[in-house]
């Protein structure tokens, strides 16, 4: 589970904003969908928080973040000596924050039932701190502290003895940890394995009290966090397995009766196409081509299609309909249907950008209730969601007051993150028509005097 995400300097984020998604003790409304974290300290987590704002203020580049952080712990081991770290700091900062290092930094709970605070500070030529801290008992442990020295030109690592806090450590680890990657990354790939499972470098120990396996780490990571940069982005391959199979298949039909989109039937058509010559690609990359998806080995595309049919009420004769007369909507919400069932299965944390996009209030709102429904949300997974679907402010009892944040620029045109309790809104307070007055702020500031044209100006 996610309790906290910060991230600095970072995009339009030109100071630290943080994310957090530990609720508020006062707020008392519906207090049946918060998660059970099971510490004594953070007792309860937010199942869902919604963030607003006006266009270009920043929310996509929250999603970013979190994908970011997410494949620098995945994939910096990667990286050769000289190749430079994708930091994207604060274009209109003065030459001194330009410099200034990207950070980033979650605190969560991981597998083991344990949390962690896990971060790093990078500029694009070297990680400058890197750091992982654990509660496994009520407080703190420092598990490792990697810090840049500049006078020396060498990394300070703590604690004295490195490695005493770390179940299956070797001090060969530390010699591909280069000044562009990750301890953590590195350490996950130790022992020439490049897969996806790790389980063969880490031993299957449970963390301990005086050691934690960074496999809880790496794997919250790898395989609980999931930054979506758009629905469209999600990957048709969880709808196209559920198809393959009946009761996926029943299931896949009624969501999209959810929607009002009553289809009869659902194939999976697929098409392998050969490239002349291959091309410099990983395998298993994920391709989109029109309406199908799939992977590619760089010998060629290995594509898949949703085919939608609809019985004719005449005579109930099954029609298939053309790609092209099936909408966008349509199509993502049954991309949306597959990717649910499994991010609930298996209670991950997702962020998505613009949720509400093709979609119906109603289906948004619908989705938005799977969250924060225990009977339909036991797994304790978490979304992160932007919007505009201001509709969503309207009722009351539908959002927790600390589940909904906003996003402005100030006057150096940086990017500010903050959470709609800062203006102290009260209990089952009617929240859309404040907002859309401005009240909170996260809105366009709009201006008629931009258009002189409109109002019979002879300027040519």
């Amino acid at each position: 589970m996610l309790i906290q995400f910060s991230m600095e300097n970072f995009g339009p984020f030109a100071d630290r904003a943080t994310l957090n998604m530990a609720p508020i003790r006062s707020y008392k409304e519906n207090p049946q969908s918060l998660l059970e974290s099971g510490l004594k300290g953070v007792p309860h987590v937010l199942p869902s928080v919604l963030v607003y704002g006006p266009n270009a203020s920043g929310k996509s580049t929250l999603v970013k973040a979190a994908g970011f952080m997410k494949e620098e712990v995945r994939k910096s081991f990667q990286r050769v000596r000289g190749d430079e770290i994708p930091v994207n700091p604060f274009l209109l900062a003065t030459p001194e924050q330009f410099s200034a290092p990207c950070g980033m930094e979650m605190i969560f709970i991981a597998q083991d039932g344990i949390r962690y605070q896990y971060g790093f500070s990078v500029n694009a030529t070297r990680v400058l701190r890197e750091w992982l801290y654990a509660w496994p008992i009520s407080q703190a442990r420092t598990v490792f502290m990697r810090t840049w020295n500049e006078l020396t030109k060498k990394y300070d690592y703590s604690p004295k003895i490195f490695g005493e806090n770390i179940l299956g450590f070797r001090k060969h680890w530390l010699e591909d940890v280069l000044e562009n990657r990750l301890f953590l990354s590195v350490a996950a790939h130790k022992g020439g394995s490049e897969s996806d499972d790790v389980s063969d470098v880490f031993p299957e120990e449970k963390s301990v009290n005086t050691r934690t396996n960074l496999k809880f780490i790496f794997d919250w990571f790898h395989l609980r966090l999931f930054p979506m940069f758009s629905l469209k982005s999600i990957p048709l391959k969880f709808s196209t397995k559920m198809i393959d199979d009946s009761e996926g298949k029943k299931y896949l039909l009624d969501w999209l009766k959810q929607g009002d989109l009553v289809w009869d039937d659902l194939v999976v058509e697929s098409k392998i196409i050969s490239f002349d010559k291959p091309l410099p690609i990983p395998a298993a990359t994920e391709v989109t081509v029109g309406h199908m998806a799939g992977t590619s080995d760089g010998k060629g595309l290995n594509l898949q299609k949703v085919g939608f049919l609809a019985k004719r009420v005449q005579d109930e004769t099954v029609i298939p309909f053309p790609s092209n007369l099936v909408s966008d909507g349509t199509r993502t919400w049954l991309t949306l249907g597959g990717a649910i069932q499994k991010i609930l299965a298996n209670g991950e944390i997702i962020f998505a950008d613009e949720i509400e996009a093709n979609l119906h209030h109603h289906l948004v709102r619908h989705l938005w209730s799977l969250f924060n429904d225990p009977a339909t949300n036991p797994n304790k997974a978490q979304l992160v969601a932007t919007t505009h679907n201001v509709g969503l402010l309207a009722d009351p009892n539908l959002l927790r007051r600390d589940q909904v944040w906003l996003i402005d620029k100030n006057r150096k045109m940086a990017s500010e993150l903050f959470p709609l309790s800062d203006y102290s809104p009260r209990k089952g307070e009617y929240l859309l028509k404040p907002y859309l007055q401005g009240r909170f702020g996260g809105i366009p500031r709009l201006s008629r005097n931009v258009f002189p044209y409109a109002q019979g100006s002879d300027k040519t």
